[in-house]
């Protein structure tokens, strides 16, 4: 019966191409944090960055595939450990994902999630300053003090669409969740996401 829910909620929550990822997912985050990772989280990441699709982002940074990497600051380091990190659906870019992500956890004092996956994101100079105090909502709080538009979108050089960087990146771990609890299967004391 627990299996039967469980596909049933990733059928539900999870349409399209974002099913066919939690194995990888799974595997990768393991590897990096224990058996014990939410990893569902980090499906919900995918689903958040690009629906699940593959692709190089509009952003003017040219972040790639599901997860959105940016080579620009991830490239050489990346490349040393996951050769194929850059090829579509090479269990390299799944490890990718998850080293990056456990890699941020370790600077997060709080070791709240939302903190690691706003880290992600964002700035995680600026976001450990916002959360100190481990808050969501003090985080977000603090952001608005400093808030500024940035372009989110680019065609040729022009910027189509801006968004405030506090909106962005505190509504981003809201999402992803959102995205990922109906799929969780166990409460982890040891990686809490508030």
């Amino acid at each position: 019966m627990g299996l039967q829910l469980f596909l049933l909620l990733v059928d539900v929550c999870f349409t399209g191409d974002c099913k066919k990822f939690i194995w990888k997912v799974k595997t990768a985050h393991q590897w990096f944090f224990g058996i014990d990772y939410p990893y569902w989280y980090s499906v919900a990441q995918l689903k958040v960055e690009s629906n699940c699709r593959w692709r190089t982002s509009l952003d003017g940074w040219g972040s790639l595939g599901y997860a959105q990497i940016t080579p620009r600051w991830w490239d050489k380091e990346l490349s040393k450990y996951f050769p194929a990190w850059k090829t579509k659906d090479s269990m390299d870019y799944f490890f990718s994902q998850a080293y990056i992500l456990w890699r941020l956890h370790k600077l997060n004092k709080c070791k709240k999630l939302f903190i690691t996956y706003q880290c992600y994101n964002r700035s995680c100079y600026k976001v450990l300053k916002e959360t100190k105090d481990c808050s969501w909502k003090q985080g977000y709080k603090e952001c608005l003090k400093h808030s500024k538009k940035i372009c989110v979108w680019r065609v040729n050089g022009k910027c189509k669409q801006y968004r405030t960087n506090c909106n962005i990146n505190y509504s981003y771990s809201k999402k992803i969740y959102i995205f990922g609890k109906p799929m969780r299967l166990w409460r982890c004391k040891r990686y809490s996401f508030w």
